[in-house]
């Protein structure tokens, strides 16, 4: 029945819904400025390396709080942004950019690198939002629907919900339905969106209900599994000033111009990819599927390639996937699957091999992306260079504080007297003492980070003969930035969805707790 369907349509059915606005997230980082070919402003060097104007804007504006100290907070993050620099250009000497972290690390960031300017070159590039279509799109916007909402499983039952809703209205059938299912727990407003335009609803979807009249319901909408139903409460009209067709102007550019960007990254894709007639192998795929339910229920801490290779070698050198004249064998996969975007919690070997079948496409496409980019000579673009630099030298200072900090321990005396030195940082209650043995944990964790910064401000210390640091605080001084205005303790962190990383590097939060 439907009904089993309704918990987890409704933990998803609004961002199944009104997409658009997520798409534009999805897809504004697969773009970037123009490189300024000017000569960058040096705000500080730190030996041979240069730390720019821009350089610092971009880190100390996503950075975390805790490194902005008053009374300069600039002049305090810089610091922490040199400490870095420092540590890192040790960290090349002592050979730690070739670790298998950094490299693994490396390699991954540049084929994203790649596939990215790709599309730059390829897709964005060609995008034109002409002034008319903004008109428009600000015309459209100010008519908006309130709409009635129900999800179905199958076609079939779809369609006599709504034969059921025509003949007794939508708050009499639905109500019914959860009355006779009180373990659902819903109320008939939670079937109910707020008013929404053009702009929060996913285009396939505005197709089918644009048209309609008030209390008018819609035929069953496809949407990923299942069917939607809506029906017009209520629609708003409101009328467009000069004022706001200036003042939306660039909003609406830009919707337009990821709208458009969105569609023919769609068309681009599958231009490169149906050609190559990708085919997966069942049997290899309903094996890799068995052996990495296996491997999630297994008790030792194993990488899944470990323990395949340790329980069967044998499926390592089956065809997993065929394409134009390549054959990936499963070892081949392997080397790229990230088990970490396997995101159902289920071991039903149907949804884990859907999910593995996922990214044995997305790795199948990304490969063939890469090879077209590297084809190009993408790998040669300044910005591209310009960000693999900044993300080495930040794992290369991440390794070098692991090396510098392998044999610092915390000793229980040394976390007891922390918490004693700082008992009111743990104190929640005016009237109540913290006790140690509820907050050990976190006094232990606390006590690691300060030990671990004296450690390493003393071995910066020693370095500043080797890589000299001159700071240009005049131009700091003159530097304009945003922060929060309430409260000094908010921040903005931006990752990529593609691999969940953060857009920029930013100073490491371990430097200093609060």
């Amino acid at each position: 029945m439907y009904l089993t369907k309704i918990f987890h349509y409704k933990k998803n059915a609004i961002t199944k819904l009104f997409v658009f606005c997520l798409s534009i997230i999805i897809l504004v980082f697969c773009s970037h400025p123009k490189v300024n070919k000017k000569k960058e402003v040096v705000l500080a060097s730190v030996g041979n390396e240069k730390i720019t104007v821009s350089d610092f804007r971009r880190n100390y504006e996503f950075g975390l709080p805790n490194l902005k100290v008053e009374p300069n907070r600039k002049l305090s993050y810089l610091q922490y942004m040199i400490y870095e620099k420092v540590l890192s250009l040790e960290g090349y000497k002592l050979g730690l950019n070739n670790s298998p972290r950094v490299k693994d690390l490396e390699n991954d960031l540049l084929n994203e690198l790649l596939i990215e300017e790709l599309f730059i070159k390829n897709v964005n590039s060609k995008i034109v939002v002409k002034p008319e279509e903004v008109k428009q799109a600000i015309l459209k916007s100010q008519v908006s629907w309130k709409m009635n909402y129900w999800f179905e499983s199958n076609i079939e039952q779809a369609k006599f919900i709504r034969s059921e809703i025509i003949k007794n209205g939508f708050e009499k059938t639905i109500g019914k339905i959860l009355k006779s299912n009180p373990e659902l727990k819903f109320k008939l407003n939670d079937f109910e969106t707020n008013y929404v335009t053009w702009l929060e609803i996913a285009p396939d979807v505005l197709d089918k209900i644009k048209n309609l009249s008030i209390n008018q319901i819609s035929e069953p909408i496809k949407l990923g599994k299942g069917y939607f139903l809506f029906q017009i409460k209520d629609i708003r009209r409101s009328g467009t000033t000069d004022f706001d067709l200036k003042n939306k102007y660039e909003t609406f550019r830009q919707i337009l111009y990821y709208r458009k960007l969105k569609k023919e990254a769609g068309k681009y894709v599958s231009s490169i990819m149906q050609p190559k007639n990708v085919i997966t192998k069942g049997k290899a795929l309903h094996e890799l599927t068995t052996e990495f339910i296996a491997w999630k229920q297994d008790t030792l801490k194993q990488t899944f390639k470990d323990f395949v290779e340790k329980n069967n070698i044998e499926l390592l050198n089956k065809p997993l996937v065929k394409f134009e004249k390549h054959i990936w064998r499963v070892s081949d996969f392997i080397k790229k699957f990230n088990t970490k975007r396997i995101k159902t919690t289920s071991l039903s070997k149907t949804k884990i091999a859907g999910e593995i079948s996922k990214q044995i496409a997305l790795e199948v496409r990304n490969n063939e992306l890469v090879k077209l980019a590297l084809k190009n000579n993408l790998d040669k673009n300044e910005h591209l260079k310009k960000q693999l630099k900044e993300w080495r030298d930040k794992w290369v200072y991440e390794e070098a504080r692991k090396y510098f900090l392998k044999k610092t321990k915390i000793t229980d005396k040394e976390a007891k007297d922390f918490f004693q030195n700082n008992i009111t940082s743990f104190q929640v209650n005016a009237k109540e003492i913290p006790k140690y043995k509820e907050y050990k944990n976190t006094a232990k964790k606390f006590a690691y980070i300060k030990k671990a910064e004296k450690i390493l401000l003393t071995r910066i210390d020693s370095l500043k003969k080797i890589y000299p640091i001159h700071i240009n605080k005049e131009i700091l001084d003159t530097i304009q930035t945003i922060d929060f205005q309430k409260s000094r303790w908010q921040s903005l962190q931006v990752f990529k969805r593609s691999s969940n990383r953060l857009a920029v590097p930013i100073v490491d939060p371990a430097w200093k707790i609060k």
